[in-house]
C-alpha cells in the first residue's frame, strides 16, 4: 500500500522489531480515515482557533496578568500543534 504521508517516527518507536513497527504502522494506516481520529483532528483545530482568539482579544490585554495568560495559551497551542502533527496523515489522501 503506497503511501503520500509520512508517519511520524513517534508512532511506532516504542516497539523493538521491524516486523512489529511494520505491522503497527499498518495498524495506524488502516485508521487513517476512521470518522473518530478525523473528529478528534477537528476539535484540536477549533480549539486552536479558540485561543487565537482568545490570545487576540481586546478583553485580554486588559488582565494585568497578561503574559502569564499569553505563556499559557502558547503553551496550549503548541501543545494542540503536537498532536495535529501526529494525526496529519489523517489528512492526506493515501
Amino acid at each position: 500500500m503506497s503511501k503520500k504521508a509520512k508517519l511520524l517516527t513517534l508512532w511506532f518507536n516504542h516497539l523493538k522489531t521491524k516486523d512489529e513497527q511494520d505491522r503497527f504502522q499498518e495498524a495506524v494506516w488502516n485508521n487513517y480515515n476512521n470518522v473518530v481520529v478525523k473528529r478528534l483532528y477537528s476539535i484540536i483545530e477549533k480549539n486552536i482557533e479558540e485561543l487565537d482568539r482568545k490570545s487576540s482579544s481586546h478583553e485580554a490585554y486588559t488582565n494585568t496578568a497578561w503574559p502569564y495568560l499569553q505563556a499559557h495559551i502558547n503553551g496550549e497551542k503548541e501543545a494542540y500543534k503536537k498532536l495535529l502533527d501526529l494525526l496529519e496523515f489523517t489528512q492526506t489522501p493515501t
